[in-house]
């Protein structure tokens, strides 16, 4: 009952109660809709991933994605590991990156697949794992690249 009091707990609940209800809907990029229980699926597994490259809790993770379908995975996926999600504006100048990631000093920044010029640069020269994200469909799993 107590993992229910979590945000990541109450969306679990949803899932297991509602699991072929609409959770996200992605018109722009791939045209489809996230069940609830697939939504689940996916920040379970991202959730995994992020564990074997060593967040746990109270570890910060930055996110420099824009709006986008696995922002909210990996965002769900990072809390779901009981670590502080750090959202970074991907509209930032290269100084404020280094400035955010080093006052931050995250375990991992994680951009999109195309990558973020500027903050992978800050990132590299602050010695921070950089790793991209991609969910290449509906059906498959959410990747991250080093």
């Amino acid at each position: 009952m107590e993992e229910e009091l979590t945000f990541t707990g109450l969306l679990k609940k949803a899932a297991s109660d509602f699991p072929d209800r609409r959770a996200i809907s992605d018109p722009w990029e791939f045209e489809f809709d996230l069940t609830r229980a697939r939504l689940q699926e996916l920040v379970d597994h991202a959730a995994a991933l992020l564990a074997a490259y060593g967040v746990g809790p109270g570890d910060v993770v930055a996110l420099a994605l824009p709006n986008i379908v696995e922002f909210v995975i990996l965002f769900l996926a990072v809390i779901r590991c009981r670590a502080i999600a750090a959202l970074l504006d991907v509209a930032y100048k290269a100084t404020e990156f280094w400035y955010y990631l080093s006052d931050l000093q995250p375990t991992l920044l994680l951009t999109p697949n195309e990558g973020n010029r500027l903050a992978q640069s800050a990132a590299s020269k602050l010695n921070i794992l950089h790793l991209t994200v991609k969910l290449h469909s509906a059906d498959s799993k959410i990747t991250l690249f080093d």
